[in-house]
């Protein structure tokens, strides 16, 4: 059986790949640097041997398209005999996940729409702000948080001082420009560099506030 893990949601597509694999006790893990035609083959052969194992990727679709034509018929046939497991830190569009045919469960991880409507209120409504803070730390940890805030608030900068630059879809594009609209330059500025401090400190050991009262306090003063 193959088990493939995707989505825009990485914290939980990890740890769900993490927790399947926590009953296996011998894995072989292939990172997208040793996959290769040869080195599938070999694992292939090792499965008639009396120590059984399972197949682990990550990020497996990092690789060319011609690679992938090659490989994935080969996983196909080693997930006929034992269990792989695939972990991808994005969502895969359809063309991904159709070759896999009924031997395998595919998992898509879409990140709450707590933390959109935490990044849609920021410096717009701080008590909303705080609201959907506190309710997206209760399945997600404040390091994703403070990362999307950042991306957040570079691309409110972006669309104040060259909106032309800005890389989205016209939808998220859209979005974007409206809270722009709402803000200030200085103010947007003033608080992409306070985070940007902020996960310095943290990632130094000076921060000398938990990371999760740390944001609470940012969040408050917007």
């Amino acid at each position: 059986m193959l088990y493939l893990f995707h989505g825009d949601d990485v914290y939980q597509s990890r740890r769900k790949f993490s927790d399947g694999l926590k009953k296996y006790q011998t894995i072989r893990f292939f990172s997208p640097s040793e996959i290769n035609t040869e080195s599938i083959r070999t694992f292939s052969a090792g499965l008639f041997s009396s120590q059984k194992q399972i197949l682990a990727f990550e990020n497996l679709f990092s690789l060319p398209q011609a690679n992938l034509a090659k490989i994935i018929p080969l996983i196909k046939k080693i997930a006929e005999k034992s269990d792989v497991f695939v972990w991808q830190g994005k969502k895969l569009p359809a063309k991904n996940i159709s070759p896999w045919g009924q031997n395998s469960k595919i998992f898509l991880f879409r990140l709450p729409a707590n933390i959109f409507k935490l990044l849609d209120s920021l410096g717009v409504n701080k008590k909303q702000s705080l609201l959907f803070y506190r309710k997206t730390l209760a399945t997600h940890p404040p390091e994703l948080i403070l990362a999307m805030a950042q991306r957040q608030l570079k691309e409110l900068l972006l669309a104040k001082i060259a909106p032309e630059n800005l890389k989205l879809a016209p939808w998220q594009k859209a979005r974007i420009l409206s809270q722009a609209q709402k803000l200030g330059l200085a103010q947007i500025k003033a608080n992409y560099l306070e985070l940007i401090k902020i996960d310095w400190q943290d990632k130094t050991g000076q921060l000398g506030n938990s990371l999760e009262n740390e944001l609470i306090s940012f969040l408050a003063k917007l």
